[in-house]
């Protein structure tokens, strides 16, 4: 039974409870504050001026389209205390703001149902007009036996992400497909910690990125993090172990078909108590490290990318084809230099056994023009004279193989004494293809052969710019979004 199904016999169940059924307030356009105890539906533009309780047998439902504005480093109920948050001695440039200045939503034996559209999606976000990490405090899931529901919701500038405080299961917790970003600590805050138990959760589908802990943070077993997108967590506020897709404390965490894109680590273990979790079906891409901390879960059939070698084929990809990787291809060759079976040079050698580079370079294709077209989808440019002279003679000569030609042009726009523009183009190619090949992981049949007509347009629009880099992740977020292959929304 899927979870929609479970929230519909949930409200019946809630319904039928109830000694009478009560009346649903409607509250649009307004502002909302202190304790709820009857339902109540959210629409429009809601303010929260300070924490709001919703406690048992009260049903907050919020609409689809509703925006939700915390006021910022407010709270005119004043609670959770004065004492500053401090997480000493790991993160000390946290921003030290109290409780009882931010607002908060605490379900506290109620229920709580945001769940939007995938074009009509459920805003979470801070009121002020120069937003920040940190202006408002959290969703709180804070008693047993309570519902919180979130679905094709946005969550962004609070200081803490979605917290779930006690021990609860999937009959009583949805967080699928959201996007949640900009937040000081962890996107998803889970587990009692330091209590023994086990949660029995799904978190499934969520785009998760910009945040100074982790994007995940689980300190009791029991979870099933699946499908998610963890990337882009890197340091905040300088200090700390900080920047990591996912923080797994205890055994029985089951970790599959995630993919860890640019964090500071992808998964850190924090404990020695890790042994009977699993990861398996995971992508690690860009990650300064795939592991950190005690690293004792079990990785079964999961990318364990070396990432100099990741940027050495997907540079090949770049100069040869003048296109971004295929993700089964990219794995493949990167799997041989990493088993030892290959050198770079003899994977850069081997793709001129492939049926792409025999029709892209066909017999007959002059060295002039194979030279130019290795400067082209390289530099965005033919070679000026005196270099082209150079390489077709070498060429000619046996001097340099067409792939050391390849290897030699690339190395040249990496060096330090070669002109800078150049190697900041390379590089911002090698990034947007790497991205471009991310979205992949798992992709098959007619939705990958749609994806992979976009890869020559990707790679041959990014020149030495941040700003086209950042174009060819726009774009590739977008096409991923078209062809059902993402759970975030479209970036603008």
């Amino acid at each position: 039974m899927n979870k929609i199904h479970l929230y519909f016999i949930f409200i019946l169940a809630l319904t039928i409870n109830k000694i009478s059924f009560a009346y649903e307030a409607i509250y649009e356009n307004t502002s909302k504050a202190g304790n709820i105890y009857s339902d109540e539906r959210w629409k429009g533009n809601i303010v929260i001026t300070g924490d709001v309780t919703i406690n048992y047998p009260a049903i907050v439902t919020i609409e689809p389209g509703t925006i939700v504005k915390f006021s910022a480093n407010s709270d005119d109920q004043h609670q959770g205390g004065d004492n500053p948050i401090l997480d000493l001695p790991w993160f000390p440039n946290d921003p030290q703001t109290k409780p009882s200045e931010m607002s908060s939503i605490f379900v506290y034996g109620g229920a709580l149902i945001a769940i939007g559209e995938i074009n009509n999606k459920i805003l979470f976000t801070s009121n002020s007009s120069n937003p920040k990490k940190g202006d408002w405090h959290s969703i709180q899931y804070g008693k047993e036996g309570s519902y919180l529901f979130l679905q094709n919701i946005i969550y962004e500038y609070a200081y803490h992400g979605i917290q779930i405080n006690r021990f609860t299961s999937d009959d009583y917790i949805l967080i699928n497909n959201n996007t949640i970003r900009h937040i000081v600590t962890c996107g998803i805050c889970s587990g009692p910690q330091y209590e023994p138990g086990n949660m029995n959760i799904t978190i499934s589908n969520n785009d998760i990125s910009d945040c100074g802990h982790e994007a995940i943070d689980t300190h009791v077993g029991g979870f099933v993090i699946e499908n998610n997108y963890l990337h882009d967590n890197l340091w905040s506020f300088g200090d700390g172990p900080a920047g990591q897709g996912l923080i797994i404390d205890q055994n029985t965490v089951t970790v599959r078909y995630n993919k860890f894109y640019n964090n500071r680590c992808g998964v850190g273990f924090i404990s020695n108590n890790t042994n009977n979790s699993s990861l398996f079906g995971n992508i690690f891409i860009g990650n300064d490290n795939k592991c950190c901390g005690t690293c004792t879960a079990s990785y079964d059939n999961d990318s364990n990318i070396n990432q100099t070698i990741l940027d050495k084929v997907t540079e090949i990809y770049v100069a040869t084809f003048g296109r971004a990787p295929d993700i089964d291809g990219l794995m493949y060759w990167v799997g041989q230099v990493e088993a030892g079976s290959l050198t770079i040079d003899q994977v850069a050698q081997s793709f001129f056994d492939q049926p792409e580079t025999k029709s892209k370079y066909s017999q007959g294709t002059s060295n002039a023009t194979f030279i130019n077209s290795i400067y082209m989808n390289t530099l965005n440019r033919e070679a000026d004279q005196i270099g082209l002279n150079y390489w077709v003679k070498d060429l000619e000569n046996g001097v340099f193989t067409r792939s050391q030609a390849i290897m030699a042009i690339i190395n040249g726009a990496k060096a330090p004494t070669g002109n800078k523009n150049d190697a900041t183009m390379l590089d911002n190619k090698k990034k947007s293809g790497l991205y471009f090949a991310s979205w992949q992981n798992g992709v098959q049949g007619s939705v990958k052969s749609e994806m992979m007509n976009y890869a020559i347009d990707i790679i041959s629009n990014v020149n030495n710019s941040s700003q086209s880099l950042k174009d060819a992740m726009i774009i590739t977020d977008n096409l991923a979004i078209r062809l059902g292959l993402t759970m975030g929304e479209s970036i603008q």
